[in-house]
């Protein structure tokens, strides 16, 4: 995740050509009884998020791809997870899940 914030849209770009959304989503929709903490699932979320903010592009694939409503699931049935403001920018698009999945 740091690679994708760091390097901004461009790195963005390339780490969703190579794949990676596809694979964070698969290991994202296990169920909780996997990961009854949300210590794998914040990392997942965490991957995806870096990967949606501030790119338009990659937030309507992930739409789309049913991708946001998995970040959202995992944000719900971990509530305790927190990115300190990181990740402020995607707030009203993670809700926006609920009015407009």
């Amino acid at each position: 995740w740091p690679a994708a914030t760091v390097g901004k849209r461009p790195a963005q770009d390339a780490i969703v050509k190579a794949g990676a959304v596809d694979f964070i989503a698969r290991a994202l929709s296990r169920p909780k009884r996997d990961d009854p903490s949300g210590t794998n699932a914040k990392k997942f979320i965490g991957c995806l998020l870096a990967l949606a903010i501030h790119n338009r592009r990659v937030q309507e694939m992930m739409i789309k791809g049913r991708v946001r409503s998995l970040i959202r699931k995992g944000l719900v049935e971990h509530a305790h997870i927190s990115f300190k403001g990181e990740f402020s920018a995607l707030r009203e698009w993670t809700k926006d899940e609920f009015t407009n999945p």
